[in-house]
């Protein structure tokens, strides 16, 4: 068997998200040595986008604390959360960081 690398950990995130299988997804994220910045946003999209707004702001809060580059997609994501949540507090909050970012 070829042996695996981000981009082949990443195209498995990929398959599995767009079938919504997230649990699957987040086993196969916390078996990497070292997840990229697309593995991550795989998750806080996928997150958002089945309803399970919690993870998704958890996933981006993280990935601010781990200091990736916060991308468009991203804050969209985590907005998209947000308005799941009807969280005002963190899309306040979330509007900050878009603002220093620029």
């Amino acid at each position: 068997m070829p042996q695996r690398n981000i981009f082949s950990y990443n195209a498995i995130l990929s398959v599995l998200t767009k079938f919504g299988k997230l649990d699957e997804a987040l086993n196969v994220l916390k078996s990497m040595s070292e997840p990229d910045q697309c593995s991550w946003n795989a998750m806080v999209s996928s997150f958002a986008q089945h309803d399970r707004f919690e993870e998704a702001l958890k996933f981006f809060d993280a990935m601010h604390s781990e200091d990736f580059v916060l991308s468009e997609h991203l804050f969209g994501s985590a907005l998209s959360a947000c308005s799941g949540l009807t969280d005002l507090n963190m899309v306040v909050q979330i509007h900050a960081l878009i603002s220093k970012s620029r």
